[in-house]
């Protein structure tokens, strides 16, 4: 068995690997990983169907289709993943406008050259929709996924241009397997197969470490940042000594819910509190639940007035919300705690603890209040009926 021989059957059987490890994937709840798989398993196709002994007119035809697909199924995947159009109909529109010559080529002229020049073409078109994307590539392993895309457009465009017009006009389509070409093109699809499955591989292991540590950041009930996710969101506003102001809330009476109206209500009240925090505040600001019914947040670059504007919105839109859908017909209200970062302050604990004492001086003074931590004085603010 010579080394053309070795590639004839080493590149799909690379491929048929890849596209296993994709359809394990997407059984694993991973759901674009199906455009990979896809991919890879007509790629593999696309190589097998030239070792049965058939008419070759019929397996170019049907090889190249499989490679026109294949193509246009990684420059989906990588669109995909960074959440861009994908184009489905022009690429269709493109694909078939390919084939079309193809066929011409193939079954009217009996001509490599022009089978080389149409597919060649036609896979590195189809790939190149992919890299619309570029722009959305921000990791080292989405960048060098983007790079083997385009490397192996310019190989296959290359290859279009050398091999379509190099070749003369009277070759056959039947010398296509044992050409310089075939042996080209099999050694490039191998090397570009593992380097592109592997880049694509890293980048889902990434997602899935990025997934993980975001779950482990967040409180599965409201959707917010826990202490340890408050704890490393916070951290570069240390680092920088950025001033902020920050709120404690805690919502009144909360045993009182869950022992009236049970603890999946009260978990409603939870998650509707949330809500209400995101709602109400910036997009900037900094949201966790530290446990039970107590949150906390961060405002950047807040003053204490400011925090104090939005402690009052925060209470008067809780006492004001209609809690019935949560199966609780009485008024839920809440008290708050502010107070502010000092630039000399190196942790937030110091505005931790003096928004904590704030909130608890507000329920001391009847609950449905906000309180400020104002030079080591507590004060409240002036609130409105709710």
């Amino acid at each position: 068995m010579d080394t053309q021989d070795n590639f004839a059957i080493l590149a799909p059987l690379i491929q048929l690997s890849f596209a296993a490890v994709f359809c394990w994937l997407q059984r694993t709840g991973i759901d674009s990983a199906w455009r990979w798989g896809l991919a890879y398993g007509l790629s593999a196709l696309a190589a097998l169907l030239y070792l049965p002994p058939f008419d070759p007119a019929i397996q170019t035809v049907l090889s190249d289709a499989c490679y026109l697909v294949a193509y246009s199924m990684f420059g989906e995947a990588i669109l995909a993943r960074h959440n861009q159009s994908l184009r489905r109909v022009i690429r269709t529109i493109v694909l078939l406008a390919f084939l079309g010559l193809d066929l011409i080529a193939v079954m009217v002229f009996d001509s490599l050259a022009l089978s080389v020049l149409a597919i060649d073409m036609g896979v590195g078109v189809l790939l190149a929709f992919g890299l619309l994307a570029w722009r959305h590539m921000r990791s080292s392993v989405d960048i060098t996924l983007g790079l083997c895309a385009l490397l192996s457009v310019a190989v296959n465009l290359l290859s279009a241009i050398t091999y379509g017009l190099v070749f003369p006009a009277q070759v056959e389509v039947a010398q296509l397997f044992g050409s310089e070409y075939a042996y080209l093109m099999q050694l490039t699809g191998s090397v570009f197969g593992i380097w592109f499955g592997l880049s694509a591989l890293a980048t889902y292991s990434l997602d899935a470490m990025a997934k993980y540590r975001e779950a482990a950041d967040r409180d599965p009930l409201s959707g917010l940042l826990n202490r340890r996710g408050f704890d490393a969101a916070t951290k570069s506003l240390i680092e920088k000594r950025q001033r902020g102001a920050l709120l404690t809330v805690d919502i009144d009476h909360f045993k009182q819910i869950n022992d009236r109206y049970g603890h999946d209500a009260g978990d409603l009240v939870l998650v509707g509190l949330a809500d209400i925090l995101r709602s109400t505040l910036p997009d900037k600001a900094i949201i966790a639940r530290f446990g039970g019914e107590e949150f906390v947040v961060v405002v950047p670059q807040a003053s204490l007035s400011e925090g104090g504007a939005l402690a009052h919105a925060i209470r008067v839109t809780c006492a004001g919300h209609d809690w019935r859908p949560a199966g609780i017909d009485r008024q839920v209200t809440v008290c708050l705690g502010v107070s502010e970062a000092g630039l000399d302050e190196e942790t937030w604990r110091p505005a931790f603890n003096r928004a904590d004492a704030a909130l608890y001086a507000a329920k001391e003074a009847g609950r449905n209040q906000v309180m400020f931590a104002r030079n080591d004085r507590l004060q409240p603010i002036s609130r409105s009926a709710a």
